[in-house]
């Protein structure tokens, strides 16, 4: 980037107004109005040396970098006139600081005025408005980078929070966050609460030592040496991975996490590991190039790498669930507001900041991030458990599993091998060897379905009205896997009842089938479940096909199935019962039901689509030897692009089909062995009747939402365009063509003609 000119004086051109009005985001001490704007520069990064050059880089290359009527003048005498208005100057230092942040081409979001962002564009960017909001991270001019936190000791902070003193701040940032972003701040604080950390908690927390204080700079130099001689881009992906997988774990699993992940990932193979934030690293790997949008993980992510030097940008404080709960902020509000992310931000900047204003001169300034570290772990009963606390005992626990970690530091080497993630998480390889059973809820064959497919004949090109289907489908499918209020899924229930003990699933998800020339939204359910013991046991075959049958009767299925796919090493037999195929890993891919029905019609195998972070593997379903790889290879290519990366293996397959024909004979067994005591608790026919009930609701659900959308307006004029009339039991009737009474002479079959017409009925 070139030269940039900077006009001074007209910040109000950009609306910094609001942004620079709190004196108090400054350093304690500092008097605004007799600041140069350029000095005043140096608090708004604590990488003064950095910024230094910056600053002289633009006053030596470009003499005309600052302009103004007296630019000739100002530079013969720097010495500036007292400002009309004392924020005038900071207002000058934030421009500046916007073309600087530009020219270090960092990846920093520009500085706007928050009250250009509508709710959607919050929505949109909310890093970036969290970014213009709290624009300041880090209190004093000294380059906080520059300390070895290894064995540095916290300078004790005699400061006491009051009852009064605290709600004053309290107040005031309200009053601050409303004057600077135009929210309703009454409105917002009346629906999701919002209050000042308790006082107790508070003050006890500034009485945390260095391990809690200094949690994210004693992490970060952990990090750094493990992570060892690693290129930086590497070191930046680890972090990312370690800050979208924290989520609802302790550092110590955390960490063990991470590992896997990032080992799958470095291997080039379809991520393993089993963990909450799934959808979120997903999204991050589909876009390999993209910054974290989430506040949270990336200031998660960039409060290490600002420490290890992957990022030069100073992070805002790290605020999640446990802090949403300190400041009596709804948890589950937190995800979906901005709003309540910055104003938790605001507020730690602001209590900090009253504790620096009453520290003594040459005393160590109290950082954002440090008093949400502290009160995080003071909420937590003390134990700060920050990375270079728990992270050697995770590496002794590699140990003893056999990995080396020579000198303590990561090897690429050693953690990509491929039984790197099934030593380290127990659940990998019983779900590896599980036959999955995919479901659909969706079905053509209640009397709503048969006018839905109808539609689907018809106006398959309609978007929105396939969206429109796929939600109802999708919804039914939830139904199943879905935990409510940390009770029982259904899915859950049926196995407790097909194996006569309360047992837990987990690794459900959904995902994606072929059948009869269509794709349909299922969910893939490993046959195994964990026992009270916390014992990983697959159902026999014979729970697994009565489970099939249950879900496929009462959900109007044609029929159901389940498969298991496995790779084939180099010189490995083919066992008799299991087909050979193809498997097909497409990375950092996203996809589309659409899409995955030109791949289908293209290649002409059916297949199995299983979602992974970051993209998709599809197995393909051939009951007549291994299927044309380079065929289902050019269909992928062709569908997503001749740059998508695909990875082929052979595989071998084996599994159910269970047809409709053999529902009711697999039920009526089922129900024998229950009545001739088969299980240990629970197992009744009262259980079998209830969760009979329970998946009847689900079909009734999706009916119920069908007919919405065959009775919506949209149908009705698609329909009335198209001069059609939906049949009962499918087909359609329409407008005949003009038929000819006479072929060569002979009477025309009406039937033979309509034939298309009606379906071939």
């Amino acid at each position: 980037m070139g030269p940039v000119a900077i006009p001074l004086g007209i910040a109000s051109l950009l609306g910094l107004g609001t942004v620079a009005a709190n004196t108090n985001q400054g350093p304690p001490g500092l008097n605004l109005q007799n600041v140069d704007p350029m000095d005043a520069l140096k608090y708004l990064s604590p990488n003064n040396l950095l910024m230094n050059d910056l600053i002289t880089r633009l006053q030596e290359e470009d003499k005309n970098l600052i302009t103004s009527e007296n630019s000739e003048k100002d530079q013969k005498d720097p010495t500036p006139e007292p400002p009309k208005d004392p924020f005038t100057d900071l207002q000058d230092v934030l421009q500046i600081k916007r073309a600087v942040d530009q020219m270090r081409e960092d990846d920093s979001p520009p500085l706007v005025d928050p009250k250009e962002y509508s709710p959607k564009m919050k929505m949109a960017r909310p890093f970036e408005y969290v970014e213009t909001v709290n624009p300041i991270k880090i209190f004093g001019n000294d380059d906080v980078r520059k300390v070895d936190y290894t064995n540095k000791d916290a300078t004790p902070i005699s400061y006491t929070f009051s009852d009064d003193k605290l709600e004053e701040i309290k107040n005031k940032t309200l009053l601050e966050f409303e004057e600077r972003t135009g929210t309703n701040v009454k409105a917002l604080v009346d629906k999701v609460g919002f209050k000042m950390p308790d006082i107790n908690t508070l003050n006890n927390s500034l009485k945390r030592d260095e391990a809690a204080r200094y949690w994210y700079e004693r992490s970060s130099e952990y990090f750094n040496d493990f992570l060892g001689d690693l290129p930086k881009k590497d070191k930046a992906k680890f972090l990312d991975i370690l800050s979208i997988t924290s989520g609802g774990v302790t550092p110590k699993e955390n960490f063990k996490i991470a590992l896997g992940v990032f080992s799958d990932y470095k291997a080039g193979r379809p991520i393993r590991m089993g963990f909450r934030q799934t959808a979120s690293l997903d999204k991050f790997l589909k876009q390999p190039d993209a910054q974290i949008n989430s506040p949270k993980f990336r200031n998660f992510t960039d409060s290490f790498g600002y420490f290890m030097g992957t990022t030069d940008r100073p992070p805002n404080t790290v605020n999640d669930l446990q802090m949403a709960a300190i400041f009596g902020i709804d948890q589950s509000a937190l995800a979906g507001n901005p709003d309540l992310y910055s104003l938790m931000t605001m507020s730690l900047n602001n209590l900090a900041n009253e504790v620096n204003e009453t520290s003594s001169d040459g005393q160590e300034l109290l950082q954002p991030y440090q008093l949400q570290s502290i009160l995080w772990t003071e909420n937590r009963g003390g134990q700060s458990t920050n990375y270079a606390e728990v992270g050697p005992e995770v590496i002794n626990q590699m140990r003893k599993l056999g990995y080396e970690f020579k000198d303590d530091k990561l090897n690429l080497e050693e953690i990509t091998s491929a039984d790197f993630v099934p030593s380290i998480q127990k659940t990998v390889k019983p779900y590896e060897d599980s036959i999955k059973m995919t479901v659909e809820s969706g079905s053509f064959l209640t009397q709503a379905g048969m006018k839905i497919k109808q539609l689907v004949d018809n106006f398959s090109d309609d978007s929105v009205l396939m969206d429109q289907i796929g939600k109802v489908n999708k919804s039914a499918n939830s139904q199943l896997i879905t935990k409510k209020e940390k009770q029982p899924s259904i899915i859950e229930e049926l196995f407790s009842v097909v194996t006569g003990s309360n047992v837990s699933v987990s690794r459900m998800q959904k995902g994606f089938g072929t059948f009869e020339g269509q794709v349909g939204d299922n969910v893939i359910i490993p046959s195994i479940y964990t026992n009270k013991k916390g014992e990983i046991i697959p159902l026999t075959d014979d729970q697994r096909r009565f489970s099939l049958a249950i879900l496929g009767k009462y959900l109007n299925q044609a029929a159901t199935a389940s498969s298991n796919f496995t790779t084939i090493e180099p010189g490995e037999e083919i066992e008799e019962g299991k087909n050979l195929t193809s498997s097909f890993y497409v990375p950092e891919t996203g996809y589309s039901p659409d899409e995955l029905k030109k791949v289908l019609d293209l290649s002409g195998y059916d297949f199995n689509v299983f979602p992974v972070p970051g993209g998709f593997v599809l197995d393909t379903i051939s009951f007549d030897g291994k299927p044309d790889t380079e065929k289902v290879g050019k269909a992928i290519l062709d569908v997503f692009g001749e740059d998508t990366v695909v990875e082929v293996v052979d595989s071998k397959w084996f599994g159910d089909y269970i047809g409709e024909e053999l529902y009711e004979e697999l039920e009526n067994a089922f129900k024998k062995s229950i009545t001739e005591g088969m299980g240990e608790e629970g197992n009744s026919s009262k259980s079998f009747d209830n969760i009979i009930s329970l998946i009847k609701q689900i079909a009734k659900n999706r009916d119920e939402g069908y007919e919405k959308i065959l009775s919506s307006t949209k149908v009705i004029n698609l329909l009335k365009r198209a001069n059609i009339q939906l049949k009962r039991r499918g087909g359609y009737v329409m407008s005949l063509p003009k038929i000819p009474s006479l072929v060569k002479g002979g009477l025309v079959d009406i039937n033979y003609l309509t034939r298309p017409i009606n379906n071939g009925r």
